[in-house]
């Protein structure tokens, strides 16, 4: 019907383009001489969609995940696109659906749908349109509507109003965005069986006899069949009708026109009974799509998933074939943008979880975060930017509810042109991340030398902070001749007054990460020293007073290395509980973990954590969980420069869990970074950074369900 070089050159962005009516799409437009970019909230599937298509046709499908109910989000990702040139097309087909009496919607499963539908389209359709107007670049708009925005539909309200106000949307801005060289159509679709869709259009016992009924009252007595679908979609995509906009063209085989087209007529008579039935259907329907992406799927699928770098399958025994620990893993659409890194999780003392990263933003960089609200993280909010910042892959910035109304963050700041020559920014707020003061540091030396690697607690109702001061180091980085690294604490109020500023440890490794936790002795620190014999060992320190603890030692592991491993410690509580996790190669490389009972005094001996003879990197985090259990990350070792995200876990007993699980396919180790963990009640969130197509990366975040 079409010649195969007809849409040649032109770039289209197709939303939900992995399965359904997008996937059908994309492939005609690909065929088609197109190159394709498809967005959608699971990696896993683009990424199957962009192999089938492209194995099959050849021509290019670029992967974004995106969740488009993020306006933040949507931008990011546009942005990025755009950066590699600009878009011909747009084609809105992202949506969601359920039946349901309305009468019993709650407001949840009616923005569930609006949010998407109607939220969702307009902000990917004004990314895209603002960009081409300021570029002065022509395009067309495809948005997959239904026959219902003509006379509405009975049963699903949500979509009957989101859906309409996609039609006055094309309408209004095919007026609008005319004289811009940009047209906007829609397809409405009849019934164009697809499996996702019609599990939720159409459940329950009598699903196939209102199948069979709505066929049979089709004028052409059929459905419709994706080529003719996809064919439309051509013809509106193609050049050579650019008078034609504003329209919404039903596709239904005149079905609209003989029976309204809607549900009405289907589901009147449906009794309470028959409705649960249904409820439960859809729920089923749900579940199993949940299971497809985060389940437990068999070892060899596991595998079959990491061979493609699936970045978010289900958990699975690294050992193989045996119970996994976990009940559930599901990805939580993350805020962060393209390019986005250096992720950090902390939780407030009243449970909520607040995930802060690194964008890109102009010629520099921006520090956001975002509250978890349940299920989903809130709108990302930017508290400070710059194009002299210091950006390191293991010396990440944070955001920490300090208590549950003082905040603190932290950055780090060129303070000379040498290399590592960088000051510790901070700015308090005093209402709960609403303000912020003005930014300053923890520090007074005024040396063009290393600060960094910076944990914030509570201290005395005011901030706490230590980090890493290379204060006496004179020369290159690495060059100890005048002295070396220290560890260095301030308290600051929550006004912003830098109150008081002590020397922790006179001789620590150079660039190990700290962590501290708050015990019912006050705040205790870990963090890697370092002896005259440069044994690097992890110590811990106890504010004792007006001042620091003599160092304790977590562990004797006697690793004696010239240099620094870059390999922090982390550490956890809950009560007089402690548990620290951290990376040694004194015997071979190994991943340890060790508790204390008696909040830090003393600690057992360490468990081997990693699975051994299987090489570890290191960079862990640790959690402690309600009932004395803990979990630990870790980034295991597949080949040169590349690892997975683990997680393993030990029990409140202290005996490990007999298998270790993956959390990530194979990555690039380094832009893995250091995974993050914090408690959500008592599931766990995850965060690191993830490689996203050959040249771009994203902040990743996933929630894990022990298996209680």
């Amino acid at each position: 019907m079409f010649r195969d070089d007809l849409l040649k050159g032109k770039r289209i962005l197709v939303t939900g383009g992995g399965t359904g009516l997008g996937k059908v799409m994309t492939e005609q437009y690909l065929r088609l001489g197109a190159e394709l970019y498809i967005c959608g909230r699971r990696q896993s599937v683009l990424d199957e969609t962009a192999g089938e298509l492209t194995d099959k046709h050849g021509g290019r499908v670029n992967t974004r995940t995106l969740d488009i109910r993020n306006a933040q989000a949507v931008d990011e990702v546009l942005d990025g696109i755009f950066a590699e040139g600009p878009l011909d097309g747009l084609v809105n087909n992202a949506a969601g659906n359920f039946v349901s009496p309305t009468k019993d919607l709650s407001p949840r499963g009616f923005d569930a749908i609006a949010s998407i539908v109607f939220h969702g389209t307009f902000y990917v359709t004004h990314a895209v349109g603002r960009r081409w107007i300021e570029q002065g670049h022509r395009g067309s708009v495809i948005s997959i509507t239904t026959t219902w925005v003509r006379n509405g539909s009975a049963f699903v309200v949500p979509s009957a109003m989101s859906k309409s106000g996609i039609d006055a949307m094309t309408k209004s801005l095919a007026t609008e965005w005319g004289r811009y060289g940009i047209r906007l159509n829609c397809i409405a679709p009849g019934p164009f069986p697809t499996k996702g869709a019609w599990e939720r259009l159409n459940p329950g016992s009598k699903a196939a006899e209102k199948q069979a009924s709505m066929e049979q009252s089709n004028p052409w007595g059929r459905y419709g069949e994706m080529p003719e679908l996809a064919n439309l979609a051509t013809f509106l995509m193609a050049d050579g009708c650019d008078y034609l906009t504003g329209e919404t063209i039903a596709i239904d085989g005149a079905q609209g026109l003989a029976t309204g087209g809607n549900f009405y007529s289907q589901l009147i008579d449906v009794t309470d009974d028959e409705w649960d039935e249904m409820r439960e259907e859809i729920r089923k329907a749900n579940e199993r799509d949940k299971a497809a992406r985060n389940g437990n799927p068999p070892i060899q699928q596991f595998c079959a998933l990491l061979a493609t770098v699936c970045l978010l399958p289900a958990l699975a025994t690294a050992a193989g074939g045996g119970a996994f620990s976990w009940k559930a893993v599901e990805a939580i659409p993350s805020p962060a943008g393209p390019d986005s890194g250096q992720p950090h999780l902390a939780a407030a003392p009243d449970g909520t979880v607040v995930l802060s990263w690194l964008a890109p933003a102009g010629d520099g960089h921006a520090l956001r975060y975002s509250r978890l609200d349940g299920e989903s993280w809130s709108e990302p909010v930017e508290i400070a930017r710059g194009d002299d910042w210091f950006v390191n892959w293991a010396d990440f910035p944070s955001v920490v509810p300090v208590t549950d109304t003082v905040w603190a963050a932290h950055w780090l700041a060129k303070s000379a042109d040498s290399t590592y020559a960088y000051d510790v920014m901070l700015m308090v707020s005093d209402d709960a991340g609403e303000s912020w003061s003005e930014p300053f540091r923890p520090h007074t030396d005024g040396t063009p030398t290393e600060h960094g690697f910076v944990t914030l607690f509570p201290w005395q109702d005011a901030v706490g902070v230590v980090w890493l001061d290379g204060r006496n180091m004179t020369g290159s980085h690495g060059d100890h001749g005048g002295g070396g690294m220290t560890l260095r604490s301030a308290l600051v109020s929550p006004e912003g007054e830098l109150l008081d500023g002590q020397l922790v440890d006179g001789l620590v490794c150079d660039c190990c990460q700290t962590d501290a936790v708050v015990t019912e002795d006050g705040p205790l620190v870990v963090y890697r020293n370092r002896t005259e014999d440069e044994i690097r060992d992890i110590q811990a320190v106890r504010a004792d007073g007006d001042g620091w603890s003599e160092p304790m030692s977590v562990h004797d592991d006697g690793w004696k290395i010239a240099g620094c491993p870059v390999n922090g410690p982390a550490i956890s509580t809950d009560g007089r509980q402690i548990d620290v996790a951290w990376y040694t190669a004194a015997d071979e490389p190994a991943v340890r973990f060790a508790r204390s009972h008696d909040g830090g005094e003393t600690y057992s001996e360490p468990l081997h954590v990693d699975l051994a003879p299987r090489p570890t990197w290191g960079r862990v985090d640790v959690v402690t969980l309600e009932d004395g259990s803990s979990v630990v990350s870790y980034v295991d070792h597949t080949a040169p420069g590349r690892g997975h995200v683990m997680l393993r876990e030990i029990t409140a007993a202290g005996e490990l869990a007999p298998d270790a699980s993956f959390l990530s396919g194979d990555e690039p180790a380094r832009q893995v970074g250091f995974p993050q963990i914090a408690r959500d009640d008592n599931d766990l969130i995850v965060a690191w950074t993830s490689a996203e197509g050959e040249n771009s990366h994203r902040v990743r975040t996933i929630r894990v369900t022990p298996n209680r």
